[in-house]
């Protein structure tokens, strides 16, 4: 038999007290309400364990968590930096290289998001210009007709 504490009040599934409770349902009609499980309202409610989702963050401990990633991110960089096959010079030759080669890239995509942007520009005019001489030709036809 087990000693460990039940904080629902609940029986455990044995033989005897199935059996039990079985017998204790069938008795009990439809109208007659089935007690409560739990503390039966005998003793206070015990309140909630954990913590509150109301309550305010700590941000000490947030802060630390941030800078412990940090730290490792930067003495990651450095191990790696320690430990590769280039020289400072190559190093440096490659970093600018690819900087170089980033602000090439980027130049382009705004040049060319820039012709993109007149293209369409240009388009929308055009369509409005198309849609100002229809409506002025067709407003001409109507005049044209009361005339006659």
């Amino acid at each position: 038999m087990s000693y460990a504490p039940n904080p629902t009040r609940l029986r455990s599934a044995t033989r005897e007290s199935a059996g039990a409770r079985n017998a204790g349902r069938d008795r009990l009609t439809s109208t007659e309400s089935r007690p409560r499980r739990g503390n039966g309202g005998s003793t206070p409610p015990k309140p909630p364990r954990g913590r509150s989702y109301e309550e305010a963050r700590d941000w000490g401990q947030i802060a630390l968590v941030a800078g412990g990633i940090a730290a490792g991110a930067a003495i990651g960089a450095g191990v790696a930096l320690l430990f590769t096959a280039e020289t400072g010079p190559e190093r440096r030759a490659g970093i600018a290289r690819r900087a170089r080669r980033f602000g090439h890239d980027a130049e382009q995509k705004w040049e060319d998001l820039a012709f993109e942007l007149k293209e369409a520009a240009r388009a929308a005019r055009d369509k409005l210009r198309l849609r100002r001489a229809r409506k002025h030709t067709a407003a001409g036809d109507d005049e044209t007709d009361a005339d006659d």
